[in-house]
């Protein structure tokens, strides 16, 4: 695999910078960026670009030729000496100088003073500059695999960070996770990232996210799989909070299947939660399919994570299967329906002792329209003991059949009896059951 290019953290063509007149773009500067932020400028039209260092408390000056900065000799429409960037607490403040000629645009508008931080960028004349945090074992990685252009941080989990880049070769965008160094660092760890690839890049399903390329390079451990461009259950749900119950039912549907088609190839998902459900066009994808962590791994997930682990993946103990899975999905779904997980909290202990334990919440305590035969449904995927819950695809598929699983929750006052009304007699009055004592049935508002 072929390294970068020599010119990569310096200026292209930055001969156009006078003698005596270099900044820290000019030809005399060479090496790898030693800094935690680096500003990345980008010509749309033009070859010039550079990814340069800035450090903790230091400023400096952007600007065609500054007398101390960062030259872009390539742009007319930047002045001599532009801005002045200043790196404080992770962020970027940047001044507009009087000297400065034409506008600086951020966020599509033009301003003399702002704040720019990690992901952002802003624009002078045809040059784009954008805020990125190094990662050095990413940096590592880039080198030695002259293949991706890093787009952004997406996040990070027990087992590594993972980025939104772009797959040279493919032209495709990629979703780059880099495995921490610890796990790398482990025989039999790497075996099995490698061996689950060779498996995953035969799979070819409409619910699952495609596996593109796993390998080793210069001691770091990563693997590239589709990007999927849409949102994620955890978006939706956070933008409209929680989902009509139909709504809910058909993405559970679609989860099964990419379940299924995993289970048949030997797999387990492992890491199924609302943010690794992406909806592409109304198909829904699994994203981010993980691995068997070493024991104490698993505890270094955010507590909003180990909300959706069964207890035998918490505990490390017992063999995660298809079963488990089925257990994440309940949990989705339970999210799904009432617009929060099924064990909140911001102490990871408490999570996990909830998770341990025999009972669960009922997702009609927040949601009144979810009626008994889903909620169990939910209840049943979501069971302590893997043996308790649904053994198949099958088995939940038929219990999704039930014409009845969607509809309209109505609880006796009377005897307690609770069952689910058709959606037509919404804001009707009907006879309970048991007892016949005359029920409201809630008013449906589609």
């Amino acid at each position: 695999m072929k390294g970068h290019s020599e010119n990569s953290g310096r200026v292209v063509g930055a001969s156009a910078v006078p003698e005596g007149r270099r900044g820290f773009g000019g030809p005399r500067r060479t090496g790898r960026m030693s800094g935690e932020f680096v500003l990345v400028a980008r010509s749309a039209d033009h070859w010039g670009h550079w990814e340069m260092p800035l450090k903790e408390g230091r400023s400096v000056i952007l600007g065609r030729q500054p007398r101390d900065g960062f030259a872009v000799p390539w742009d007319a429409k930047i002045s001599r000496e532009h801005v002045q960037l200043s790196l404080r607490a992770g962020r970027v403040h940047v001044q507009k100088l009087k000297s400065a000629r034409n506008a600086v645009y951020h966020r599509g508008k033009s301003v003399g003073r702002f704040e720019l931080e990690v992901g952002e960028s802003f624009r002078i004349g045809g040059t784009r500059f954008e805020l990125r945090q190094v990662d050095p074992l990413l940096q590592k990685l880039l080198k030695a695999v002259d293949r991706f252009v890093v787009k952004k941080k997406l996040g990070v989990g027990p087992s590594g960070h993972v980025y939104a880049a772009l797959d040279r070769e493919t032209s495709l965008p990629v979703a780059l996770k880099v495995f921490h160094p610890e796990l790398a660092a482990q025989p039999p760890f790497r075996k099995r990232v490698l061996l689950q690839a060779k498996t995953l890049r035969d799979i070819e399903h409409a619910n699952i996210a495609r596996l593109i390329l796993a390998d080793m390079a210069e001691g770091v451990l990563f693997q590239a799989s589709e990007l999927v461009p849409g949102k994620s259950v955890a978006r939706m749900v956070q933008e409209k909070g929680p989902l009509p119950l139909r709504r809910t039912v058909e993405i559970a549907a679609q989860v099964l299947r990419g379940l299924e088609a995993l289970a048949a190839r030997g797999l387990v998902h492992r890491n199924l939660k609302p943010a690794n459900v992406v909806s592409r066009v109304g198909t829904m994808k699994l994203t981010d399919i993980g691995l068997d962590l070493p024991a104490g791994w698993v505890a270094r997930s955010e507590h909003g994570e180990l909300t959706y682990f069964p207890p035998e993946q918490l505990d490390g103990r017992g063999r995660c299967d298809l079963r488990s899975d089925l257990y994440a999905l309940g949990c989705v779904w339970f999210y799904m329906i009432t617009g929060q997980p099924p064990f909140p909290g911001d102490d990871p202990r408490a999570v996990a002792a909830a998770i341990r334990a025999a009972s669960r919440p009922d997702p009609r305590q927040f949601h009144p329209k979810c009626g008994p035969r889903l909620a169990q449904c939910v209840l049943d995927l979501m069971a302590a003991d893997p043996d308790h819950r649904p053994q198949s695809v099958a088995d939940v598929l038929e219990t999704m059949r039930d014409p009845a699983l969607v509809g309209l929750s109505v609880v006796c006052k009377n005897c307690g009896t609770a069952f689910a009304v058709s959606s037509k007699l919404s804001g009707r009055t009907v006879p309970c059951k048991e007892c016949s004592s005359p029920l409201r049935v809630p008013v449906v508002l589609e």
